[in-house]
């Protein structure tokens, strides 16, 4: 049986104390994966409708860049992004939230799948925190379970905004 060194030991308790430092506390910015990336609207209720691409105009939209997601009345910075194992195009998403004077943290998982001619986007949210007044410097609150999901439609790139 091979020993494993000290030093060996050391670096790997190291980098899981700073992995785990950088998921829990979303200190740095995470980068989200290309395919995730672009803006997204709630799709029409009616077919034949055209998409209302951007944030200007659709309170249902959602832009989402390298390491923000930008929603209607709220913006959130991408703290951890995880792929999953289950699909190449699956995410565990923890986003830092302020918007209207309030902040708060939650855990999504991102789904990109094509549906006929479109990309959808379904955001599937498992926990949320309780939102903090912005000015408030502790910490988020604790997480509390909420499932909710919401499906997008990705705007073709030439309309993007």
């Amino acid at each position: 049986m091979r020993a494993i060194g000290t030093r060996a030991v050391v670096r790997r308790l190291l980098w899981m104390a700073a992995a785990f430092i950088t998921l829990s506390t979303g200190t740095s910015a995470a980068q989200v994966s290309q395919e995730f990336l672009g803006t997204f609207v709630i799709p029409p209720e009616q077919q034949g409708d055209p998409l209302s691409c951007g944030r200007d105009n659709n309170d249902g939209a959602v832009e989402i860049s390298n390491r923000s997601v930008g929603y209607s009345e709220h913006q959130c910075d991408v703290s951890a992004f995880r792929s999953l194992k289950s699909g190449p195009r699956s995410a565990d998403v923890l986003l830092d939230c302020a918007g209207e004077g309030q902040r708060w943290r939650t855990r999504q998982i991102w789904n990109v799948q094509r549906v006929e001619s479109r990309m959808m986007l379904v955001a599937t949210t498992l926990q949320i925190s309780k939102a903090q007044p912005a000015g408030k410097r502790r910490g988020h609150g604790k997480m509390q379970d909420e499932v909710r999901v919401t499906v997008y439609t990705k705007c073709p790139a030439a309309r993007q905004q």
